[in-house]
């Protein structure tokens, strides 16, 4: 595979010309996946683009490459202008640890889940052109990782807004099926994520998201399924019709065999209390 990433780079290379610099990297992802890219940068910017490797041919890499343009991004690396671009993840940290050795975070008391960062460098905010903020980069700048929550609390809610929809309207809408048809359906599961449905676990996090559910639904608290890092599955059913057992063994059979590694966020079961606006792992 080696051999031919290389004959590939060196053809995206002649086809790109001298002003683009074309190798190869290995990108440490979400639960310390390791992924072979072709990391593709005009000389005169800061910012790259990382196809990672499918073993596409040099004409798909190419398409790729002209198909999503370059972000448009001030090279001048200073505060004022990455303040309002860095916004906050939900990761496992138990899963990461050799990731969180190279970039600031914090735990989430009462979980397994650590709060990372992220850079937006997209100038229309596109979840897809981001990067880790490093310890590495905070040191530049200058800021601790108490100023990067600061600055990702007002940022994510706004750029990321929460989106809580019933699983139940949502397979409707997937099978076109009418209103009438799903109406005596009970409406006990809800998915909880963010508009782009990207890293959309974060929004346990917004002041009041989850209060405000518990509030709506005449309850003192809720259970939360991690469905992904993208994701959680919000239960809305009296803790004595919840059989916990059952529920920890299909939130792991799911990760094991319904989602690439990266997309994991944990095997555990949670449980929000409204009472004190606090999330813990039910035991």
């Amino acid at each position: 595979m080696d051999d031919k990433m290389n004959d590939v780079i060196n053809e995206v290379q002649k086809k790109l010309g001298e002003e683009y610099e074309v190798k190869r990297v290995e990108v440490m992802k979400n639960n310390d996946t390791k992924l072979k890219g072709i990391q593709v940068r005009k000389k005169d910017m800061n910012v790259a683009k990382i196809c990672y490797w499918t073993s596409e041919s040099v004409d798909e890499i190419v398409d790729v490459i002209n198909r999503s343009l370059f972000p448009k991004f001030d090279c001048e690396i200073n505060l004022e202008k990455l303040k309002d671009r860095i916004v906050y993840t939900l990761v496992n940290a138990d899963s990461n640890k050799s990731r969180l050795k190279t970039i600031p975070y914090r735990l989430l008391e009462g979980t397994d889940l650590a709060i990372t960062y992220k850079l937006i460098i997209d100038i229309d905010f596109n979840a897809t052109a981001s990067s880790d903020v490093t310890n590495a980069l905070i040191e530049h700048l200058g800021v601790t990782e108490n100023d990067l929550y600061t600055f990702a609390t007002k940022n994510t809610q706004k750029l990321y807004a929460p989106s809580i929809m019933s699983l139940t309207d949502i397979v409707s809408k997937i099978d076109n099926q009418s209103q009438e048809d799903v109406s005596n359906t009970p409406e006990t599961i809800f998915v909880l994520t963010n508009f782009k449905k990207h890293f959309g676990t974060s929004c346990i996090l917004y002041p009041d998201v989850l209060k405000n559910f518990c509030i709506e639904k005449n309850m003192d608290g809720v259970y939360m399924i991690p469905s992904s890092v993208h994701e959680f599955l919000l239960l809305v059913m009296d803790k004595e019709y919840v059989n916990c057992g059952y529920v920890k063994q299909m939130i792991k059979e799911a990760n094991r065999e319904s989602l690439e590694k990266e997309d994991v966020l944990s095997d555990n079961l949670y449980y929000y209390n409204a009472v004190n606006d606090a999330v813990s792992i039910v035991e």
